[in-house]
């Protein structure tokens, strides 16, 4: 009986490391500047995909082979390299995160990147994704009846706008600057009905520069 049970208990162990090790995450990738990013690749537990890094749009979702950090891969021959691939990159995720927007930007000779929560399966036109990749906090604020936001350097966040389909909103963004609360950007963006807005706010010198990016969402499936 003591045997059946502890066969019963390793088979059961077995099948939940087989379980986990067969966990995906879903990755895009988004460029935070314009610079040429090296040719990198993430496993999918059955082939080596590149990633494709564009300042303009996120890319294409990919299902990576879960892990965290997670590794990103240069193809490389010889010794150290697995099926032709070797770990470039490791990359710290998000706690909780079925899927992730991976940052990407050069910094003089490296490479930088970022892995940001975004559950983009489920996003809805108003969950705008925000990204303060600047070094100052930000108080973000959209529509003239809401609560600014304040933005920690480094954080990021989905944030829920009062906005209809097909109209637009007033967007403020305040943060100190040279020593005094300033508002460094005020427009009036359009607001989609199959797009949201993916927000990152970089330094430029002594400046935030504000990228906003609109993000097609997934076709939702009709039962």
């Amino acid at each position: 009986m003591t045997r059946l049970l502890l066969k019963i208990a390793t088979s059961l162990l077995l099948l939940a490391v087989v379980a986990r090790s067969e966990e995906k995450m879903a990755v895009r990738t988004l460029a935070l500047r314009a610079d040429e990013m090296p040719e990198l690749f993430i496993h999918t537990g059955k082939e080596y995909l590149p990633l494709k890094f564009s300042a303009v749009q996120p890319g294409d979702r990919v299902m990576a082979l879960a892990a965290n950090p997670l590794p990103l891969y240069r193809s490389e021959a010889g010794a150290g390299s697995k099926d032709g691939f070797a770990i470039a990159h490791r990359v710290k995720l998000p706690p909780q995160s079925d899927g992730i927007l991976l940052l990407g930007w050069k910094d003089g000779e490296d490479v930088r990147f970022v892995a940001v929560k975004d559950e983009f399966a489920k996003a809805r036109y108003n969950d705008w994704l925000l990204i303060n990749a600047s070094s100052h906090p930000i108080a973000f604020k959209a529509g003239d009846t809401a609560k600014p936001l304040l933005l920690k350097p480094g954080v990021s966040t989905t944030h829920p706008v009062t906005a209809a389909k097909g109209e637009g909103i007033e967007i403020t963004a305040q943060a100190s600057l040279k020593g005094k609360v300033r508002t460094f950007y005020s427009t009036f963006w359009p607001v989609y009905a199959d797009k949201r807005s993916v927000v990152v706010f970089v330094d430029d010198g002594t400046r935030i520069l504000v990228k906003r990016i609109s993000d097609s969402l997934p076709e939702k499936k009709v039962d």
